[in-house]
């Protein structure tokens, strides 16, 4: 017998309510997540963190504007960019343009993620690392992987931090760096070192052993060539 008393028709539909209010409130949650993780890796800006007070800096990339009041207030006299590009591309024209009109040396560097860095770059930025001038910036697109290897460097080969502790504080979450997908290549840069080091320092296996490891693990690629720009 049929009723039309609401109170006595069964509400068929309330399994499904109870289960989009589950996925909703899981879906609200995650992203919640997310974001907090996101601001705490310092994604949602330009990533720009403190390496070594008034000595060494590391960010992701920004606007030219935002550079140039870095560069001020932080006094920065070197930046570094490791995504590569050139002066066709507006934003290393407008970065490049702002760090000559501050009088701040800039070196542009292709540093691959996907496969380890070519020799002829990890050369050049250890280079420019040791010549400074100081304070420096060290950038990459979102200031997680590439920045974070430039700061491992910096830390052992100015600062003679043992390799561990450079790791854990400069390669980690904190940044945005996740050991998963391309940025795992920076992670493979110093797990090689560490397996094939026989004793030697950093600075001296990346001189003297790491171009010929390269050439063993990618025989197809010229032995010194600077890679393509990317735009990780």
């Amino acid at each position: 017998m049929e009723t039309n008393d609401p109170h006595l028709t069964p509400k068929k539909n309330g399994p499904w309510r109870r289960r989009l209010l589950y996925a909703a409130g899981t879906l609200a949650v995650l992203g919640l997540l997310t974001a907090g993780y996101c601001y705490y890796a310092g994604l949602f800006g330009d990533n720009f963190r403190e390496v070594s007070p008034g000595k060494c800096y590391r960010s992701g990339q920004m606007s030219a504007a935002h550079l140039a009041t870095h560069i001020r207030e932080s006094g920065i006299k070197c930046v570094i960019n490791m995504r590569g590009g050139s002066a066709n591309d507006p934003w290393h024209a407008a970065e490049e343009r702002t760090c000559k009109e501050a009088g701040c040396v800039y070196l542009s560097l292709s540093l691959t993620l996907g496969r380890l860095v070519s020799p002829n770059d990890l050369s050049a930025l250890v280079a420019q690392i040791d010549a400074g001038p100081y304070p420096i910036l060290l950038h990459c697109k979102s200031g997680s992987d590439r920045a974070g290897l430039a700061s491992v460097l910096y830390r052992v080969l100015k600062e003679n931090q043992p390799l561990d502790e450079a790791l854990s504080s400069q390669l980690s979450m904190r940044f945005g760096h996740m050991p998963v997908g391309d940025g795992t290549s920076v992670d493979e840069l110093f797990k090689l070192y560490k397996q094939t080091s026989n004793g030697l320092d950093l600075r001296t296996w990346i001189r003297d052993v790491y171009p010929g490891k390269y050439q063993e693990l990618y025989p197809h690629l010229k032995r010194f060539a600077t890679q393509p720009s990317d735009s990780h």
